[in-house]
């Protein structure tokens, strides 16, 4: 919205000034100050109406979005992974899973990122289950046959350091 009332304002004074009608108005008794009031006015309204967006509404779907996904998540684990896809719902972890089958997961990677969203722990499973642990509120992975991989936390992306 700030942008677009800029790049209107600009290009209806700039169109004004081209033709000369700026002058026009001047020249008629009609001040600039005139013509501007009702522009401050309405970029007024737009700056009020853009800090209600950032500040109260975003931040509440935000939260709706977080809690509708929590609730699903609780319901039905299994309703968040698909076959072939990466999920990326968990702050911190990218979990890629390779098939899924009713309850079951296959091919599963889990990545746990830093801050920089680079990969510091690798997780590589064959196969997996979710369950929902209500009273705590979270999600739990069941994973078998799984293998580990840890990297430098300074250097995530030095293959050299892979424990």
């Amino acid at each position: 919205i700030p942008w677009g009332l800029l790049t209107a304002i600009l290009l209806v004074f700039g169109r004004l000034s081209a033709d000369n009608e700026l002058i026009a108005l001047r020249s008629n008794g009609v001040s600039i100050t005139r013509i501007c009031v009702p522009l401050g006015g309405i970029a007024v309204v737009c700056t009020a109406i853009c800090a209600w967006l950032n500040v109260q509404a975003a931040p509440a779907a935000q939260e709706k979005l977080r809690s509708t996904i929590f609730d699903l998540a609780t319901r039905n684990p299994m309703a968040l992974f698909g076959s072939d896809q990466v999920i990326d719902q968990f702050p911190g972890r990218k979990i890629y899973v390779g098939k899924k089958e009713g309850n079951k997961l296959e091919n599963i990677t889990v990545f746990e990122l830093n801050q920089n969203s680079l990969p510091v722990k690798v997780t590589f499973a064959r196969t997996g289950m979710l369950e929902a642990d209500l009273p705590n509120k979270q999600i739990l992975m069941h994973l078998y046959q799984a293998r580990y991989q840890a990297r430098d936390e300074k250097e995530p992306a030095n293959l050299h350091k892979i424990r």
